[in-house]
């Protein structure tokens, strides 16, 4: 059971620092090997504003009464509540569902040292109030989501690794509740043919409330009161080389952040993700 927390929690805590690299829009084009032409290569977007967006939040307790209280589900009301009780927010995890097409994108934010009550990472009302702060993003997966078998799907590069989440359809679109997965653990003999039950392997439901937030970016700046965001209007899925990569587009830019590739963990075929 350590084993499937560790590997869970992978989809959670990750450390590093985020990999973003700002590319025009020529990085779109490449020679043809056959006309010697330059040619766009195949393009992928999708508005922001097609999403839903679903957050999954982990607090801590300053001052638990058993250790193994430490950590808990943040409350609705957490930055109202928050001046008055020991509590302090420590994750928050992304998870969009396009509206129209069975296309997920699922963001975790980096393991941070500013974590710190009233006023650091995520705990600071100002910038993190039901806003995605894009400098903060570690590590993104695409998936495919299925309302049939009510499962969430993220392929690796290696079928044997890939990451199947089961959600409980009696509860959605209002959440994502995850109560099964399917992925290789020392538990089920590093197989993913047979699911594991997440239900009370945290200490609070693997659930993702659907939320109204929006994506801002501040330049790499540690001091965002010094710059005025960027917001982000759309996301990218491009084939650069025979390699799929991502990127962020943002109102009023002619330039991109695109995701190194190390950061982008699992991704469908890019020929079978669906269009808008």
């Amino acid at each position: 059971m350590k084993k499937l927390k560790y590997i869970i929690l992978a989809l959670v805590l990750i450390s590093c620092r985020t990999g973003l690299d700002l590319v025009e829009d020529s990085y779109y084009y490449h020679v043809d090997k056959t006309t010697k032409h330059k040619a766009k290569i195949p393009l992928k977007t999708y508005g922001l504003n097609g999403f839903d967006t679903y957050v999954f939040n982990i607090c801590e307790k300053l001052k638990p009464k058993k250790i193994e209280q430490r950590f808990c589900e943040c409350p609705e009301d957490f930055y109202d509540i928050n001046l008055e009780k020991d509590l302090q927010k420590v994750e928050e995890l992304y998870l969009l569902k396009h509206k129209k097409t069975d296309i997920v994108i699922y963001l975790t934010t980096r393991s941070h040292k500013y974590i710190r009550k009233d006023g650091g990472f995520l705990n600071d009302r100002r910038y993190y109030e039901n806003n995605i702060v894009l400098d903060q993003i570690e590590m993104v997966y695409v998936g495919r989501f299925d309302d049939i078998s009510n499962v969430i799907h993220f392929p690796s590069f290696d079928d044997k690794k890939d990451i199947i989440l089961h959600f409980e359809p009696l509860v959605f679109p209002k959440e994502l509740l995850f109560i099964n997965a399917n992925i290789a653990t020392a538990e089920n003999d590093y197989s993913i043919v047979e699911p594991i039950s997440l239900i009370d392997l945290f200490n609070q439901p693997f659930s993702y409330k659907k939320r109204d937030y929006s994506f801002s970016y501040y330049h790499g700046n540690n001091d965002m009161s010094s710059v005025k965001p960027k917001k982000v209007d759309s996301v990218k899925l491009f084939a650069k080389n025979g390699k799929i990569e991502f990127a962020f587009s943002f109102e009023n830019l002619d330039k991109d952040y695109k995701m190194s590739q190390k950061r982008i963990k699992y991704l469908p075929n890019f020929y079978l993700i669906q269009e808008n």
